[in-house]
């Protein structure tokens, strides 16, 4: 028996209604908790939800509300959807992002950029932002104020200005220009950067004045607040970053996100695959370390590399659903040297 069917078996409609819009039951009427025996009952269906993050969320939100904590299984706070937890969090080669006052171009005669001054805030105070990231795993982050004060600091001189964080196949990474203003402002991390006058920025210069690019920053984080057991609707993990070391920034395209624009995001996925398509041999060489996967079929099975799939005109070739080889018979679908160089991934 599922979760609401549980619930619609022991609470009438008026009463799950009731209990929706005092908080004591989730807002489709599911887990009514008034009591501990209703705690109890809770976290044994927690697993049977539609959503079972958020069924979490709300019966620890409940067994707190009922001083009842100390009944929330221990590994409650641990469990993530993707089977990553808090301590799996990477720390370094971090990338955020900023599009609504991330990039902005100042004319030459307010600063003293020959060809304009680059300005804006690339990270965001506290503002709590969802990460749902392949490298990261899933949690909250916020930044909190004074985060970028000792990088500022001390790592100055050693940060960079480039565009797509140096990944972009014209411009590579040059450099934009000298970091003239950076400082931690109310609203968050604050630079002043004035063009250099090369081809490359004067490229830049029209997505500039149109407000094509957004703002983003590589870091680490030196050190956080990690609260295991978040309070989030969803029974995150939360991660307020009291230090970071920024190694570079400077202004992006836009990442194709759905929903509301403004805030950071994470776009560390996406600097990874950038700089993964930069360097084609060591991409090769992670696809060849990829894992391979069984399954059975009628009379056979066959195996394949998950995510190296077969190019298009061969699967059209042979009709087959699937990239890989028959185990048993030594003899691949398409051609012997395919794992080995996967040369259609990417134009040589």
């Amino acid at each position: 028996m599922s979760a609401v069917d549980e619930t619609r078996r022991t609470f009438t409609a008026d009463e799950r209604k009731n209990a929706a819009k005092s908080g004591a039951a989730m807002p489709d009427g599911s887990f009514p908790i008034h009591n501990t025996d209703d705690l109890k009952n809770a976290i044994k269906l927690a697993g049977n939800a539609k959503d079972p993050a958020a069924a979490r969320a709300h019966i620890k939100k409940r067994a707190k509300a009922l001083g009842a904590s100390s009944m929330i299984p221990d590994d409650w706070g641990q469990q993530q959807e993707d089977g990553k937890n808090s301590a799996d969090m990477p720390l370094d080669s971090l990338v955020r992002f900023v599009q609504d006052g991330g990039s902005e171009l100042r004319s030459p005669d307010e600063r003293d950029g020959r060809l304009g001054t680059l300005a804006g805030h690339f990270a965001v105070f506290n503002q709590r932002t969802k990460i749902d990231s392949a490298f990261e795993g899933k949690f909250f982050e916020q930044f909190a104020p004074g985060a970028f004060k000792k990088t500022f600091e001390e790592n100055r001189g050693g940060m960079r200005v480039l565009f797509q964080h140096g990944k972009d196949g014209q411009i590579g990474d040059k450099p934009l220009g000298p970091i003239d203003v950076l400082r931690e402002e109310d609203t968050g991390a604050y630079y002043e950067v004035p063009l250099l006058d090369t081809s490359y920025n004067r490229d830049l210069i029209p997505g500039l004045e149109a407000g094509l690019y957004g703002a983003s920053f590589r870091f680490r984080v030196t050190r956080q607040k990690l609260d295991k057991r978040g309070a989030n609707e969803e029974g995150l993990p939360e991660r307020t970053v009291l230090e970071a070391a920024v190694k570079e920034f400077g202004p992006v395209t836009f990442p194709a996100y759905e929903g509301a624009t403004a805030g950071m995001r994470s776009i560390t996925d996406d600097w990874l695959l950038w700089t993964l398509a930069a360097e084609r041999d060591r991409l090769g060489s992670i696809v060849d370390r990829m894992p391979r996967e069984r399954f059975s079929g009628d009379d056979h099975t066959t195996e394949y590399t998950t995510t190296v799939d077969a190019p298009p005109e061969s699967r059209r070739t042979i009709g087959a659903p699937v990239s890989g080889r028959r185990v048993g018979n030594g003899v691949p679908l398409y051609g012997a040297q395919k794992r080995r160089s996967p040369t259609w991934l990417l134009p040589r």
